[in-house]
């Protein structure tokens, strides 16, 4: 019988970083790494995450308190909004504090909750709503003792994935080649193929690699990739791995001068002001707490990366190679510049602030800001608190 190859559908998100030792949740306790995620035990060459499990855990420890600090802030600012005036200064003045820290940045991320008659918004431009629904559902998983339904799989790298070619055998049914079994894998010239996936998802059709050392996910510097459907699944990437799990154990690094943004790339280029980005003080290293919570937006709400804007408002674009079916081969194309950075997520908000209320990047540095609260963060960067 010819099988049937289910399509992928996939979002980019995005060696350990050293940190000191530091305890981690036991399983079945708030912010433990199990047993909400089925991670897969083995080696990294077949997609296992032995390697790389207690680094995981923490990350998974810190997402989790991110998203509690969040929700608990945007909580706060349901209850004390005042039709988006806040707090009384003298009657409140610690209210006020908090309000002028966290409110700034909700608007930088998600626009207004606020119509123009300072009316809450509703619909799908809700903001307080969504943002306190997709935290509060972070914190659910979190708290998980015994997961209802199939767990999400975790996996650490690809590259237990090969590509088979047309005319080679399939692996699975040696006697027959794999465009037998997989008629449509045609406009690919073939199929990738893992025995290490979850049953009945061992083939997945997708471009072909651009040549030896090419991935089926993790290419360049994507961190991450998740799979929406069921089976739901997340891979980490090396350059994920390669973040610091921690944001705690690097948060002595982050350098605060008060500036006008005007001097602030200066200050930022040469170390004196934190961007929320690099909290680890290099530009190269994103944190792994942020990502997860990237991801969290595609598995829990099927959030999809949107196009980012530039300066002038403007959608931007960026050249690459893309797989065509017809000629069965790589041209140069353009393609949307998805939303990966703070600077990116703020874009967004102004200039298609329904994008940003869906958008996975803005809720993940959101939860960081709100996580780090003894900086304001609405600029991007560290600055005084109010």
């Amino acid at each position: 019988m010819t099988k049937i190859a289910q399509v992928i559908i996939l979002f980019l998100a995005v060696g350990p970083f050293p940190i000191g030792v530091k305890a981690v949740p036991q399983d079945n306790q708030d912010n433990a790494l199990k047993p909400y995620w089925n991670v897969h035990s083995d080696g990294i060459d077949v997609g296992g995450c032995d390697a790389h499990e207690e680094n995981l855990r923490t990350a998974w420890e810190e997402a989790c308190k991110f998203s509690r600090q969040a929700l608990s802030d945007v909580q706060f600012m349901e209850q004390n909004h005042n039709n988006g005036d806040g707090p009384n200064a003298q009657q409140q003045p610690n209210e006020r504090k908090r309000w002028d820290r966290v409110y700034p940045t909700l608007l930088a991320l998600f626009g207004s909750p606020f119509d123009s008659q300072k009316n809450l918004l509703t619909g799908d431009r809700a903001v307080f709503d969504k943002v306190r629904r997709f935290f509060a559902e972070m914190q659910l998983k979190c708290s998980v003792r015994e997961p209802f339904g199939a767990k999400p799989y975790l996996y650490c790298d690809d590259k237990q994935f090969r590509f088979i070619r047309d005319e080679e055998p399939d692996p699975e049914d040696p006697d027959s080649k794999i465009e037998e079994n997989y008629p449509t894998c045609k406009k690919y010239g073939g199929i990738w193929y893992s025995d290490q996936n979850p049953d009945f998802e061992h083939y997945v059709q997708r471009a072909p690699p651009l040549d030896d050392e090419d991935r089926i996910y993790c290419r360049g510097e994507t961190r991450a990739m998740t799979r929406m459907e069921p089976p739901k699944i997340m891979w980490w990437c090396p350059a994920g791995l390669k973040d610091t799990p921690s944001i705690d154990a690097v948060r002595s690094r982050i350098r605060m001068v008060r500036t006008p943004p005007a001097l602030a790339t200066m200050l930022i280029r040469t170390h004196r002001i934190t961007k929320l980005d690099n909290i680890a003080g290099d530009f190269d290293i994103n944190d792994m707490p942020t990502t997860w919570i990237h991801e969290m937006g595609h598995l829990l709400f099927r959030q999809r990366d949107h196009q980012t804007y530039d300066s002038n408002g403007n959608l931007k674009t960026l050249r690459q190679d893309v797989w065509d079916s017809n000629t069965r081969r790589f041209v140069e194309s353009q393609k949307p510049a998805e939303t990966f950075n703070f600077k990116e997520a703020t874009r967004l908000a102004k200039f298609n602030p329904r994008a940003a209320i869906e958008s996975p990047e803005n809720f993940a540095q959101f939860a960081k800001a709100m996580y780090l609260s003894d900086w304001d963060w609405h600029l991007g960067y560290a600055q005084p608190p109010p």
